[in-house]
């Protein structure tokens, strides 16, 4: 059986900037070198499709990945689990 894949890209940049540089009265904490993205990329083998996901920036809730994982069967019928 072939294995098939594919991938997207995101951006996820907040525009009015994000953690405690949101919040700073320096403008220029705001700015950026490269736009924040979120990648997924998704295999699928004819029997069981996975999802892995990576984010330019670190931390993401217990709460906040439970209802990624949610969104992401709901939308694409990937178990949870396998996201």
């Amino acid at each position: 059986m072939a294995l098939m894949g594919g991938v997207a890209s995101v951006d996820i940049t907040p525009r009015s900037g994000y953690g405690w540089r949101a919040s700073r009265a320096d403008k220029t904490l705001r700015g950026r070198a490269r736009p924040l993205r979120s990648k997924a990329l998704v295999l699928d083998d004819g029997t069981t499709r996975v999802c892995i996901i990576t984010n330019d920036f670190i931390g993401v809730s217990a709460d906040q990945c439970a209802q990624l994982r949610a969104g992401i069967e709901a939308a694409t019928g990937i178990p949870a689990e396998m996201c």
